[in-house]
């Protein structure tokens, strides 16, 4: 009896995981949709060295809100003399 309870748990779990990444896919699918193809400088009349370092900022900006932070300590203090909290865990 208690099989039936469990198998019916990991079924609802897949359930939901799915559910989550699939609107997980879409919010991310909504924010790449929005970003236009062609640059909005393109119809300027720049230089093609001008206009190809304008394109590699926007693709770095672009690659930039996408990153996620993995690291808990913050990764630009520099030996500060006053300990945070997260140090004194470690």
């Amino acid at each position: 009896m208690e099989e039936k309870y469990l198998k019916d748990f990991v079924i609802a779990l897949v359930v939901i995981f799915l559910i989550v990444l699939v609107w997980k896919d879409l919010n991310l699918y909504s924010k790449v949709n929005q970003i236009p193809q062609e640059s909005k400088y393109k119809k300027l009349a720049l230089g093609e060295r001008l206009l190809q370092q304008i394109q590699e900022i926007e693709t770095s900006i672009k690659d930039r809100k996408n990153f996620v932070f993995t690291v808990t300590k913050d990764p630009l203090e520099q030996n500060l003399i006053v300990k945070t909290m997260k140090d004194l865990e470690l």
